[in-house]
């Protein structure tokens, strides 16, 4: 009984999805079929609109070469809106992450402070401090290394 009640619920929830997605993809293939013959009807009559000016052949040609550069055009476009959306959240990656603003207010500090201090000053403390950085850390390496 409870079997039969979960069968019949899931055949309604999912009879209407499936008709509806049905009824969608049958609109969405008639569209396409009037969107390809109204296409082919705009190329007869660029065809008939350019013959007598041209000549048949190289009619045919410059249609032939425009549907080339159409389709190429639709082969590039995904292509460069991925590199451009790749870039764009790049740039917002770059832009809001904390490390991006630890540099940029270091450079900010930086420039301050050789604006201020002249910048023979501003070396030479960084040089001060990079080497007393270094005493301690080659201090603590062989501490370590006397304990192993």
């Amino acid at each position: 009984m409870i079997g039969e009640f979960v069968a019949y619920a899931a055949g309604r929830a999912t009879g209407g999805v499936v008709e509806s997605a049905t009824r969608r993809a049958a609109w969405f293939v008639a569209g396409g079929l009037v969107l390809l013959l109204g296409c082919t009807f705009a190329l007869v009559a660029a065809f008939w609109s350019l013959e007598p000016h041209y000549g048949s052949i190289q009619s045919a040609v410059f249609i032939a070469a425009g549907c080339v550069v159409l389709a190429l055009l639709c082969f590039v476009i995904p292509a460069v809106e991925q590199w451009v959306e790749r870039w764009r959240s790049q740039q917002k990656a770059n832009a809001s992450s904390p490390v991006a603003e630890t540099i940029t207010a270091v450079n900010v500090e930086a420039t301050e402070a050789v604006d201020y201090f002249g910048s023979l000053k501003v070396m030479t403390t960084a040089f001060m401090v990079g080497m007393s950085a270094a005493k301690q850390f080659r201090g603590q390496r062989e501490a370590a290394q006397g304990r192993e």
